[in-house]
């Protein structure tokens, strides 16, 4: 049964794409599952289904992750051809948002499970995956930044106690972008390298060739597929930034450093449909705690910080920031005390 259960990512993903081949209406299918059912769902299941099960199946659950890369090229490619064939512009835009949300939801949480392996193929695949959304140098800052500066002020992608969704977004993204540069560029230095091995120089010309081989082959409605897709993945993972490590802080001690990554920086939703949906991401707290962990092997304590909702429903009550505040500020008071 829990093997079942660890299909849902691909279940996602065909519905999504079930109905952008319908069209019409359908074509809306992705946005109404992710933010309309999928939280729906996990308010009514909470965690009523174990989902710390990862590690009796773990091989299963290794051949879902590492088919995903394949499986999103199929879906991206037929969707591609969808959109370019359609002239109704609202349809057009439920293909966008069905796509990016797919791609963000499904396929971005599959790279960041791989840009955390240490097999350069498995990390290939994760970086490829973020090249679809041209979201690579989440990659560098990621793993180099967030990780090591997460819930201080150091770190562009920790949402401040009180602040709201929409100052957050230009933070971490653009601080985001700035500090994946000032790492690789000091990288560089220490190693004395020269610009063509910088990542964020690959990255951009991939990006230039990306956009510009869309636009060359296909016109400017291929061009606005690529900058479509690519926005609403990126912000969709920006938001979810903004809600995994909102309000909670690692302590300066007197030595100037600020204390070690504890699941206590970090908050969890020990919710079944979030995690059996998104490869674990909702047992954030151990991920970050032992960020050398597989998904397979990620656990929800009941002493962590937990959201007190899934991870979509989280994104829908982020957009409206007094109702977030309403919510979250409490919890976060009640942690500090």
């Amino acid at each position: 049964m829990k093997k079942i259960l660890r299909l849902t990512p691909y279940l996602l993903v065909s519905l999504t794409w079930a109905g952008l081949v319908q069209g019409g209406v359908f074509s809306f299918t992705g946005l109404f599952l992710f933010f309309g059912i999928h939280p729906i769902l996990d308010q009514v299941i909470k965690n009523n289904i174990y989902s710390n099960d990862g590690s009796s199946h773990e091989a299963f659950l290794e051949v879902l992750l590492l088919f995903f890369p394949i499986f999103q090229t199929i879906f991206l490619i037929h969707t591609f051809t969808l959109f370019l064939a359609e002239t109704n512009l609202y349809q057009n835009l439920g293909q966008i948002f069905s796509i990016g949300v797919t791609c963000a939801g499904i396929g971005i949480t599959v790279a960041h499970e791989l840009i955390h392996r240490k097999d350069p193929l498995k990390k290939a695949a994760g970086i490829y995956i973020l090249a679809l959304q041209n979201y690579t140098w989440f990659r560098i800052e990621h793993i180099f930044g967030h990780h090591k500066h997460v819930s201080t002020p150091l770190d562009p992608a920790t949402a401040k106690f009180n602040q709201s969704l929409y100052p957050f977004l230009l933070q971490s993204l653009f601080g985001g972008i700035v500090s994946a540069y000032k790492f690789e560029k000091n990288r560089l230095i220490r190693r004395n390298n020269k610009l063509l091995i910088n990542r964020m120089f690959h990255y951009t010309i991939i990006a230039i060739s990306y956009f510009s081989l869309a636009f060359l082959v296909f016109g400017l409605k291929g061009f606005l597929f690529v900058l479509g897709i690519s926005t609403v993945g990126i912000l969709i993972t920006e938001i979810v930034n903004y809600l995994e490590h909102y309000g909670l802080e690692r302590k300066l001690m007197e030595n100037g450093y600020y204390e070690p990554v504890q699941e206590k920086h970090s908050w969890d939703s020990d919710f079944a449909v979030t995690n059996f949906s998104l490869f674990n991401l909702g047992k954030h707290s151990h991920h970050h705690a032992k960020a050398q962990d597989e998904f397979q092997h990620l656990i929800n304590k009941k002493e962590n910080p937990v959201l007190p909702m899934g991870y979509t429903g989280a994104i829908l009550l982020s957009l409206v920031p007094p109702l977030w505040k309403q919510v979250m500020n409490p919890l976060v008071i009640a942690r500090k005390n």
